[in-house]
């Protein structure tokens, strides 16, 4: 799909709107678009990589694997919202108080994707730096989409602002299954990056949260072993929010990937 419709500088200000991605595991976001969003008066485009397999009714499966393909989602935001939440709907939704899906596009293949990041970065205040978020451990799709959206809305993030999205099962029960979803997304992840330095993304600050911390490490030792550089070395900073890694893990993936922008909060689970 073609679209038609100042992010956030460095790795300090990166850890300050990292925070917003903490609420992993409260109500569910339905990426179903709700008519009552286009009563909405602001809302946020956020572009989407995922390996989550696409499903007949458009949307993508909880945990079913496929390869990297493409999205934007545009999230209305509610004006009367509290900083660092996402308030999600009940019964009768109300685009004043609550986040919605106001419309979904896809694109047909990672070419259109390119071009459109392409214009998204010409067009933003922010100059060639990106944010890329990742989710953690039992996120479903619209949980991490949402949230971006909230950091986006709540520190006027006003450059394009991409999200990875690995296959979580979304259940609190399938940590181990999403250990082995982690592994599958390495290469997902990896093509996402490339596509984003193809695109002119000079200076791409990814914030992980969780397992997606360790997918994160894991993908970047990747590309340093494989000698990808051209991606490598587009990154501005990389921040891990309460990474799940093993401490010893994480020091060997260091050392492989090299000197790196790293900034670590919260413990390892």
């Amino acid at each position: 799909m073609q679209r038609n419709s100042r992010t956030v500088r460095g790795v300090g200000a990166a850890v300050a709107v990292a925070a917003s991605l903490l609420a992993g595991c409260g109500p569910r976001a339905d990426l179903i678009p709700d008519p009552e969003a286009e009563l909405a008066t602001s809302s946020v485009a956020v572009h989407v990589g995922t390996t989550r397999a696409r499903t007949p009714d458009g949307l993508w499966s909880r945990a079913e694997p496929d390869a990297l393909n493409y999205a934007v989602i545009d999230v209305s935001v509610p004006p009367e919202r509290v900083p660092g939440l996402v308030t999600l709907p009940g019964a009768r939704p109300d685009p004043r108080e609550d986040f919605l899906t106001l419309r979904v596009g896809t694109y047909r293949e990672r070419a259109a994707f390119r071009a459109e990041a392409r214009r998204a970065l010409a067009g933003g205040r922010g100059g060639e730096e990106v944010v890329l978020t990742v989710h953690g451990f039992n996120n479903r799709m619209g949980d991490g989409v949402f949230r971006t959206a909230q950091m986006v809305a709540d520190f006027g993030i006003a450059g394009p602002v991409f999200h990875y999205a690995w296959p979580s099962r979304g259940a609190p029960l399938g940590y181990a299954a999403d250990r082995d979803a982690v592994l599958v997304a390495r290469d997902g992840m990896q093509e996402m990056l490339q596509d984003l330095a193809a695109a002119g993304a000079r200076d791409i600050v990814i914030v992980a949260h969780s397992m997606g911390s360790q997918l994160t490490m894991e993908v970047l030792r990747q590309m340093a072993l494989r000698g990808d550089r051209a991606a490598l070395d587009r990154l501005g900073g990389v921040v891990l929010m309460s990474p799940d890694i093993d401490p010893a893990l994480f020091r060997e993936q260091v050392e492989d990937i090299g000197k790196r922008p790293l900034a670590a909060l919260g413990r390892s689970a």
